[in-house]
């Protein structure tokens, strides 16, 4: 990769043609060029080093992408990361929606980067109940296994007090689904579970996520 150095730089050995500074950047894959606007013909642009790195990257002119939402399966430091690449990307609000998965519910005050991102999750109201229960017996706040834990054993109460014999899986695949923890739940028949989320949104400032779709399936109650 051909390089240029800089005058009045030196290494180890003392020899200033050694010191490589600006490098070509590679060029990305054609079609992903493609999916962002750029010529696969153009040469690639030049790295700067030092304060000038930063304003280099950030007026990169990359075109508009041909897509209106992008979904991030991200969280920790593997989000930050992505995050980043999207700002020098030029990928934004409100031209591209970025999605996320319910994860992010735990920690949505500190998103503001991607401020009016979505991401679906439980209504946390619904799991209120159960928390003040919980707490009652136990003394100490429930862990997500005990949601799970508790949805399990509602749906095999919720079938034995049907009067199926057995389980049997018509039953337990019913289309209305249960009444779980964290709101109603259905059992699909390839294994899969498929539940009732809101929508939340990312209002930044440190505050948390506002709900702006409620689920569609309501909990109706739950017992125990």
């Amino acid at each position: 990769m051909p390089t240029t150095p800089v005058p009045g730089a030196t290494t180890t050995s003392g020899n200033p043609s050694e010191v490589p500074t600006l490098t070509e950047l590679p060029q990305l894959p054609s079609s992903l060029a493609t999916a962002l606007g750029q010529n696969v013909n153009q040469p690639a642009p030049q790295s700067a080093t030092g304060a000038d790195a930063p304003v280099a990257a950030q007026q990169l002119p990359l075109g508009n992408p041909p897509f209106d939402a992008l979904l991030l399966g991200d969280i920790g430091l593997g989000l930050k990361n992505v995050l980043d690449a999207v700002a020098l990307t030029q990928i934004s609000m409100p031209a591209v929606r970025i999605m996320g998965p319910g994860l992010w519910a735990s920690f949505a005050s500190k998103l503001g980067a991607i401020k009016g991102a979505w991401y679906a999750a439980p209504d946390p109201t619904s799991r209120q109940a159960f928390v003040s229960r919980f707490m009652a017996r136990n003394h100490h706040m429930p862990k997500p296994l005990a949601d799970m834990s508790y949805d399990a054993a509602m749906a095999a109460v919720t079938v034995a007090r049907s009067g199926e014999p057995g389980f049997p899986v018509k039953a337990l695949t019913r289309p209305g689904g249960f009444a779980g923890v964290d709101g109603t739940f259905t059992l699909l028949p390839d294994g899969r579970v498929r539940r009732a989320l809101a929508v939340f949104e990312v209002i930044g400032n440190g505050s948390d996520a506002r709900m702006i779709s409620a689920p569609v399936q309501m909990r109706t109650g739950t017992s125990g």
